[in-house]
């Protein structure tokens, strides 16, 4: 099934590649982590959808955080600030793993960290204006979004990687 899977993802990220350099706006790399975030999280039923709930609301705590940094919320330098409110979130995140829908909890990290990767890797985003506009600035919008094409683009290399197994399984016992 290896043979599969590595045929398949060829063909899906090459695709991919040439689609996001194509048409920049979305962010590649976001996506590879929801892709790899869908890989991580294993293929039980539910486990696309609880991926994309963990992903967002990874995301969605990021953004909580930077607004609270943003509006100065502790009378710490911003560095302690960040510190502390990522040290009141990280428990957070853990706890709720109790529930299905957080139970995913790398998935909440990779949406946090993706999330707070692009706002302080990209200029100009870690700023109210972006942080609360309807738009490709926004990390609620874009992070999430490219995040979910990745987890698209997983989805189809195993439906693909299926197919080509289903067609010829024995390929892969044979050879090596």
């Amino acid at each position: 099934m290896i043979r599969s899977y590595a045929i398949a993802g060829a063909i899906v990220a090459s695709i991919a590649t040439w689609e996001f350099l194509s048409f920049p706006g979305l962010l590649i790399w976001a996506a590879l982590i929801g892709w790899a975030g869908l890989h991580h999280s294993g293929d039980s039923d539910g486990v696309v959808g609880r991926t994309l709930i963990a992903i967002c609301f990874g995301t969605f705590l990021a953004w909580n955080v930077s607004i609270a940094l943003l509006v100065n919320t502790t009378p710490l330098p911003m560095p302690l600030a960040a510190a502390a409110l990522v040290a009141v979130v990280v428990p957070i995140i853990i706890s709720l793993s109790k529930f299905q829908a957080f139970k995913i909890i790398p998935a909440v990290f990779y949406g946090f960290a993706s999330a707070f990767a692009f706002l302080t890797q990209t200029p100009g985003k870690f700023d109210m204006g972006p942080l609360t506009s309807f738009g490709l600035d926004n990390v609620l919008i874009i992070v999430p979004a490219s995040m979910t094409i990745g987890v698209v683009l997983g989805l189809i290399q195993r439906k693909i990687a299926a197919l080509i197994f289903q067609a010829n399984p024995h390929a892969e016992q044979t050879s090596a």
